[in-house]
């Protein structure tokens, strides 16, 4: 049976060391988890096959590894997380290079006021092509919402190094940061050679707290989230016109998905994870274009 070293990362990203716990320990760990109305939500790690997260209600992050890791091609959680992407796209930061970031065109601001940051603010760098259209991304987490799975859903992205610039729960209208908007991020799988991370003058993605089966903008009232209008604004600070070149996000995880890259590469706006060539997902489900963006 295989044994896990058990942690637990709290909400300021400090570890406390639990101790190891067996394979029946974890087995009962996920499956009280995926109780309906749980306050816990299991993530599997999308490139560490066996290792485990528990998301918690109150901010921390449960967090288990095997002692023996499998062999990467399969392994305990292997594909059970909906939507996980089993594939690399965490990019090496400027600094891991040992570069510096390029000069910037963008004009817009960093930082949304009053936005939570979380980590060390450095995810990505320059971006590849500053010479095409500003964009932004959209994606849901497929987590709870609500309570503070904001700041335990931020602390998972963390660990799996895969931080858009911007994480935002619909529920609570609190807004958190990895790093400036005018830098990459890393929640985007490569496009081949082509860093779809690093496409555009900026590519300033979002992970919305809550699951594509279940668009986050119904029965949501901008006009009572003004955490959510200055990310709109901010956007439109940095020229992301307000349209969606790709067409609208998908509906459904069945849904036809073209992906053209033409029309990612070239026009500005907003687009959804299931927009994006090279990537498979389906997020953010079908989320209202009148609310994303919304009007001027």
């Amino acid at each position: 049976m295989t044994t896990f070293h058990a942690a637990v990362v709290h909400a300021d990203r400090t570890v406390t060391y639990c101790g190891t716990v067996d394979g029946d320990h974890v087995d009962a760990v996920r499956a009280h988890a995926e109780l309906a109305g749980a306050p816990r939500h299991v993530r599997d790690h999308p490139e560490q096959p066996g290792v485990m997260f528990v998301l918690r209600d109150d901010g921390n992050l449960d967090w288990y590894v095997p002692v023996d890791p499998p062999a990467a091609s399969g392994g305990a959680g292997a594909g059970r997380q909906a939507g996980a992407e089993r594939t690399t796209h965490r990019e090496r930061t400027d600094a891991e290079e040992g570069a510096y970031p390029a000069p910037r065109a963008a004009t817009g601001p960093d930082y949304v006021e009053g936005a939570v940051r979380f980590g060390g603010q450095a995810i990505g760098g320059a971006m590849d092509h500053p010479e095409n259209p500003p964009r932004a991304v959209w994606h849901t987490t497929e987590s709870p919402a609500g309570a503070n799975f904001f700041t335990s859903m931020a602390n998972f992205l963390i660990s799996v190094a895969s931080e858009p610039q911007v994480i935002y729960d619909p529920v609570t209208d609190k807004i958190g940061q990895f790093g400036p908007m005018s830098l990459s991020a890393r929640a985007l799988r490569n496009d081949g050679t082509r860093r779809t991370n690093r496409e555009g003058l900026v590519c300033v993605q979002v992970e919305v707290l809550g699951h594509a089966a279940e668009p986050f903008t119904d029965n949501f009232d901008p006009a009572s989230k003004p955490n959510f209008r200055k990310l709109l604004a901010a956007m439109r600070a940095h020229g992301i016109p307000d349209n969606w070149p790709a067409g609208e996000p998908v509906p459904t995880e069945t849904s036809p998905m073209p992906r053209p890259r033409a029309v990612w590469q070239g026009q500005g706006g907003h687009f959804g994870h299931c927009h994006v060539p090279g990537n498979t997902h389906w997020d953010p489900g079908a989320i209202s274009t009148g609310i994303v963006p919304g009007t001027p």
